[in-house]
């Protein structure tokens, strides 16, 4: 992940797993470069059995 922020000029790096219940991703910095910072996210990608339209929505209120 610590590469691929430095290939896009990025600050953080997220790991998205499709999950049953969402849990908000804890970003954390890398040991020696604070600069870059990485998390894991789980995300219920249902809302009442069908695709939830919101999931892009929902992913970029972690990063602000």
């Amino acid at each position: 992940m610590y590469v691929y922020n430095k290939y896009w000029d990025s600050f953080n790096a997220l790991l998205l797993f499709p999950a049953l219940k969402t849990e908000e991703p804890d970003f954390i910095a890398f040991e020696g470069d604070e600069n870059y910072q990485c998390a894991i996210g789980r995300l219920n990608i249902l809302k009442a059995e069908k695709l939830n339209d919101k999931l892009g929505e929902e992913i970029i209120k972690w990063f602000l």
